[in-house]
């Protein structure tokens, strides 16, 4: 049998429902990753998932972080929307269907005196949850026509990977992909090498999340192989890849991971943290930001 991890029991009954979505999302990660620990050849991350209906109906707005894993994992398409948004545009959400929750951001700043009488402004978020319906979940509205690329190689995923290349180093003589934090510097075959568009764009979008670890950009830790920090590292660059496949409309092609060791190692930290997962995210989205800013040299 699985072994489970659970989060301390805070004492409101909002935290509660924090605390019982974000078991729940790692439960589920915690059984897929098992299930590829039994069969990795046949096995395929859960964030791969995220692709496409990741935003809201009402608002056009795409969910971050978490919360698109939490909606990967519905089995539902979206797009998505509360009840009383379905309502608003006309939708009814069908009679028996069953919300999905997401962790809805609140930040909060407050001032604080020190001992010596000075003050210092102290921010943290807080979450609420709410609960999400999909397009398929509700009668009397119908999805706007998205037209298909049909070759996934796109201009706007080059402008960015241009831009980018300006940042750090580019080294496409490698035979194989890396990111060195030492010399800031991205190794990657040329594009011609992959397979398919999908195979190089993730390579390149994977260690771009990690050269977002830079002291100079967000300073994350690396750790070394098998620890809690590696861990970490590893699954925020598999989830900043996916969250820009998303955000390009790229397929999410499966980067080898090596062996069922990856993947053991994985599975360590999520059973001995079960914040380990939303906390990835979070950096994750991070990165994301960081990464598109490239090709917004106003800041916007």
């Amino acid at each position: 049998m699985a072994s489970t991890a659970t989060l301390t029991r805070p004492t409101s009954k909002t935290d509660d429902k924090i605390a019982d979505t974000m078991n729940a999302l790692t439960q589920k990660v915690i059984a897929s990753i098992e299930a590829g620990m039994a069969n990795p050849d046949g096995w395929a991350p859960p964030w791969h998932t995220v692709m496409g209906g990741g935003v809201n109906a009402t608002t056009g707005n795409p969910y971050h972080g978490g919360n698109i894993l939490l909606l990967s994992f519905s089995g539902h398409a979206g797009p998505w929307a509360t009840f009383k948004q379905w309502q608003e545009k006309g939708a009814m959400v069908k009679k028996g269907s069953k919300g999905t929750p997401i962790l809805v951001p609140i930040p909060v700043s407050f001032e604080k005196e020190k001992s010596d009488g000075e003050k210092r402004t102290v921010s943290f978020t807080r979450y609420r949850v709410a609960y999400v319906f999909a397009a398929d979940q509700v009668d009397g509205w119908n999805a706007p026509e998205t037209p298909v690329n049909p070759e996934p190689r796109t201009a706007d995923a080059d402008a960015w990977i241009a831009a980018w290349s300006q940042v750090v180093t580019v080294d496409h003589r490698s035979n194989g992909a890396c990111y060195n934090r030492a010399t800031d510097t991205i190794s990657i075959p040329e594009y011609d090498e992959f397979k398919n568009a999908a195979g190089y764009y993730n390579t390149f979008m994977h260690e771009a999340t990690h050269s977002t670890a830079h002291p100079d950009r967000l300073n994350r830790e690396f750790g070394s192989f098998g620890s809690a920090v590696y861990a970490r590292e590893e699954l925020v660059a598999e989830l900043g890849a996916a969250f820009l496949g998303m955000h390009y409309g790229i397929p999410t092609e499966t980067i080898d991971h090596g062996s069922t060791d990856y993947l053991a190692n994985w599975l360590r930290a999520l059973k001995g943290d079960p914040k380990f997962l939303w906390d990835a995210a979070t950096a994750a989205q991070k990165a994301v930001r960081l990464l598109l800013a490239a090709t917004r040299p106003d800041g916007e």
